[in-house]
């Protein structure tokens, strides 16, 4: 089989990486992907909109503009994340 040596452990990599668990297992694995992404992107919209707080008068208008378009893509893709999440967790209860 293929694997990927990974100093002296070789992990073997296989084209279905779920076919040994249950469904239920791999809904909560794709919901704690989920929950990771949900909040690395809320750290990350944050952290613009603190950063857009605090330099709004020293900052280019070119810079808030890109700063404002990056808080819109961020907060989108946040909605999408929580969309998709409570998807994932009602497919769970309907096992």
């Amino acid at each position: 089989m293929p694997g990927i040596f990974c100093g002296i452990i070789k992990f073997q990599r296989y084209e279905n990486d779920y076919r040994y668990m249950s469904k239920l297992d791999e809904l909560k694995e794709e919901v704690a992907w989920f929950k990771a992404l949900f909040f690395a992107l809320f750290a990350s919209d944050a952290s613009i909109i603190a950063w857009m707080f605090n330099s709004y008068d020293s900052a280019s208008h070119l810079q808030l503009i890109i700063a404002t378009f990056a808080v819109f893509v961020i907060s989108m893709l946040l909605i999408w994340v929580n969309v998709r999440a409570f998807s994932k967790i009602k497919q769970m209860k309907d096992l």
